[in-house]
C-alpha cells in the first residue's frame, strides 16, 4: 500500500516537472515582453530536461512503460533546445578567416583591483586566438589608463577599429562595443537601440573581392543589482536558507524587483530584436551577426533571428559549450552567426574565464559561385 502511495506522488511529482518543461520548450513562441514568467521558465530548460531525463531512467527500472511521460517531452524538445551541435563543418574552397566575440566585462575596468594588468592579459589573449575580426561588446577605452584600443591596433595587426560608446562616461573613461578587423573597413554605421546606451555597430568590411558586413551587438542586460545576483546565486546553487520562511519574507521585495528588471529587459530585447531583424534583411551583403543576446536558444529572441541566420554553434561544434558562466549549469547566450555566401568550417569557446562571459570564435571562407 505505502509502495503504491509513494509511486502516485513520485508519478504526480513527474507530471509537475513535464509540465514545466512543456512551458519551457514552448516559450521561444511567446512574446517575453507579455508573458514573462513563460520567457523566465524556458531559461530553466536544460535544468528540466535533467530531471525529467532522471525520470525516465527511473521508471525505465521500475515501470518500464512510465517512462513515456518524461521520454515523449524530452525527444519533442531537446535536439530543437540544447544545441549539442551537428559537428557538420564545411571544407574550405577559399582562405579561411577567423571571427571572434566577446563580452570583456569592461575590459577590466572598474571590475577589477588590478584592471590595466587584466585589460593587458584579456588584449595578449585575443591576440593569441589570432582572430581576423574580434567583436568585443563592454569594451573600455580612454586616452589614459585604458591603452587596449592602441594596443590591439599597433602591436597586434588590427590596423582598422570602429567604435561605439554610450553618453556616459566615468572620468576619461567610455564603455561601449568595439570592433577589431584585419581587413579594410570600407563603411560603418552606428545605430542606437536602447535609451539605456546599447547600440548596433554596422562595419563593411572588405574580404578578398567581397564585401562582408559584420553587425557587432549587445542586447538589452538585466542590470541585476549586486544583492539581487547573489539571492539569483542562493536560489541556483540551492542553498537551504535561502528557502526558509524568515530568510524567504526578507527576499520577497527582491524577488518582485528581479522580475521587475527582467520584464523591463524583455520589453527592450523585443524591441531590438525587430530593429535586428530588419538591419538583417536590408543588408545588400552577407552579414556576420556577433554579440551578446543576453538570450538563451531557447528564447523569442534567439527563434526570431535564427530564421535570417546560422548559428556557427550548430553548424561546426559538438557538446554543450556554455558562454555565460555566472549559473549554473551555465548559459549560451553569446553567438556568431551568418548568412549568405559565408561557410563555416569550425566553431570553439575557449575556457578563458577571466571575464563573467567565455569568448566564441568560428571559422569561415566565402564560398564561390560554382561557373
Amino acid at each position: 500500500m505505502f509502495r503504491k502511495i509513494l509511486r502516485h506522488i513520485i508519478l504526480i511529482i513527474n507530471i509537475g516537472f513535464v509540465v514545466l518543461m512543456l512551458v519551457s520548450g514552448l516559450a521561444r513562441y511567446f512574446n517575453p515582453a507579455k508573458y514573462t514568467l513563460i520567457a523566465i521558465t524556458g531559461l530553466g530548460f536544460p535544468i528540466l530536461l535533467i530531471i525529467n531525463v532522471f525520470f525516465a531512467a527511473g521508471w525505465l527500472i521500475a515501470r518500464r512503460l512510465y517512462c513515456l511521460i518524461s521520454l515523449v517531452p524530452i525527444l519533442l524538445f531537446m535536439f530543437r533546445h540544447i544545441d549539442f551541435g551537428s559537428g557538420g563543418r564545411h571544407t574550405p574552397s577559399t582562405e579561411k578567416f577567423r571571427v571572434m566575440t566577446y563580452n570583456s566585462h569592461g575590459i577590466g575596468y572598474s571590475y577589477w583591483p588590478k584592471h590595466k594588468k587584466t585589460m593587458e592579459e584579456m588584449v595578449d589573449f585575443i591576440h593569441s586566438r589570432s582572430a581576423d575580426i574580434v567583436c568585443i561588446q563592454e569594451f573600455a577605452s580612454g586616452k589614459n589608463d585604458m591603452p587596449a584600443e592602441r594596443l590591439l591596433q599597433k602591436e597586434y595587426g588590427y590596423a582598422h577599429v570602429v567604435l561605439a560608446a554610450p553618453n556616459w562616461m566615468r572620468g576619461d573613461i567610455k564603455n561601449g562595443i568595439a570592433t577589431f578587423s584585419r581587413f579594410p573597413i570600407v563603411a560603418k554605421h552606428n545605430i542606437e537601440s536602447s535609451k539605456e546606451g546599447n547600440t548596433f555597430l554596422l562595419t563593411d568590411v572588405l574580404i578578398g573581392a567581397d564585401t562582408v558586413r559584420i553587425i557587432n551587438c549587445h542586447l538589452q542586460s538585466n542590470r541585476f543589482s549586486v544583492g539581487e545576483y547573489e539571492f539569483i546565486e542562493d536560489m541556483n546553487s540551492f542553498n537551504a536558507g535561502v528557502y526558509k520562511k524568515t530568510e524567504m519574507d526578507q527576499k520577497l521585495e527582491g524577488v518582485r524587483s528581479v522580475l521587475a528588471r527582467m520584464r523591463k529587459a524583455y520589453k527592450w530585447r523585443v524591441k531590438q530584436t525587430e530593429k535586428l531583424t530588419k538591419l538583417i534583411e536590408e543588408s545588400p551583403y552577407s552579414t556576420f551577426l556577433c554579440g551578446d543576446f543576453n538570450d538563451t536558444p531557447s528564447s523569442y529572441v534567439y527563434r526570431k533571428v535564427s530564421r535570417r541566420m546560422r548559428d556557427s554553434h550548430r553548424i561546426a561544434d559538438f557538446g554543450w559549450h556554455n558562454t555565460y558562466r555566472r549559473f549554473w549549469p551555465g548559459l549560451r547566450i553569446d553567438y556568431v552567426m551568418y548568412n549568405g555566401a559565408i561557410q563555416c568550417c569550425d566553431h570553439n569557446v575557449p575556457a578563458y574565464d577571466v571575464s563573467d562571459h567565455r569568448p566564441v570564435e568560428a571559422e569561415f571562407f566565402i564560398a564561390k559561385p560554382k561557373n
